[in-house]
């Protein structure tokens, strides 16, 4: 005879719900704000070999696509300013249609800017020669509403605290579309200061090189792309281009520093 296993009752019941942070609304659209991509391509003109420029592309080609919203700082200046540690960006992935995709952007957008946040009231951003280890604990995330990645997402990135080396970094996505937080991101992490070296402080040296270089160019000229005809521009260039260049030795002093140590501790071990 049949018996009845499982007996199950279903019913509406009165929910609650509310949202904080909410969606903020004096940020500017992702078309307004800076591509990281463009960022990093800036300073790629001034890495050190061909070698590094070709690693950092290959690097970058990634079908993800990320705005920074406000000013960003230039990762070439040796003393960067103090800020607030908040941050946000706009990213989205190219076109998807596998179910459960979402969420794995997500995740992977989560581990965009969220710790390195910590570092902003201290002037040091990432990369720098000034870090020593930058490692992640622990990383958890939650996950609240639908959303879709291929659309744009608002990651907002704040950090309450930093002390012992050990920072908290706390995040929250926002789907441009509704409005909604669709996901909220938490990590624990390594910050620590680098020891002093050869390299390191070669590497500082050939970024102040660079840095001031660059504010010579444009205290001199000012904004060649700002000019208001074609023969402004092509005046512009022209003048930049019989600036003096950076000398080859300290363009390729980090390369020169490290490949120096790196015989010395190799011969020193020999003899030893």
């Amino acid at each position: 005879n049949p018996k009845s296993l499982f007996g199950l009752n279903l019913g509406a019941e009165p929910t609650m719900e509310h949202e904080y942070p909410t969606f903020p609304t004096d940020i500017p659209a992702p078309e307004d704000c800076d591509s990281i991509i463009d960022i990093i391509d800036d300073l790629l003109d001034h890495a050190p070999s061909a070698k590094l420029r070709d690693q950092v592309k290959r690097t970058l080609t990634i079908p993800v696509e990320m705005r920074v919203v406000g000013e960003h700082v230039n990762l070439m200046d040796p003393n960067p300013p103090k800020l607030l540690p908040r941050r946000r960006v706009w990213m989205r992935v190219n076109k998807i249609d596998a179910p459960g995709l979402n969420e794995c952007c997500a995740a992977y957008f989560s581990d965009h800017f969220l710790l390195v946040t910590a570092l902003m009231p201290h002037g040091i951003y990432f990369p720098s020669p000034k870090l020593g280890v930058v490692a992640s604990l622990d990383h958890a995330m939650w996950f609240h509403s639908p959303f879709k990645a291929d659309e744009w997402m608002l990651y907002d990135t704040y950090s309450p605290r930093l002390s012992d080396s050990r920072g908290l970094a706390i995040g929250h996505m926002f789907s441009a579309k509704t409005k909604k937080l669709c996901v909220t991101s938490v990590q624990e992490g390594l910050l620590r200061l680098a020891r002093p070296s050869v390299t390191r402080t070669a590497l500082s040296i050939w970024m102040r090189v660079n840095y001031n270089f660059d504010k010579l160019k444009a205290t001199l000229f000012g904004n060649r792309d700002s000019a208001s005809t074609p023969q402004q521009k092509e005046q512009n260039n022209s003048a930049v281009s019989t600036l003096p260049a950076i000398p080859s030795s300290l363009s390729s002093l980090p390369t020169l520093v490290k490949d120096t140590v790196s015989t010395s501790t190799s011969n020193t071990a020999k003899t030893k």
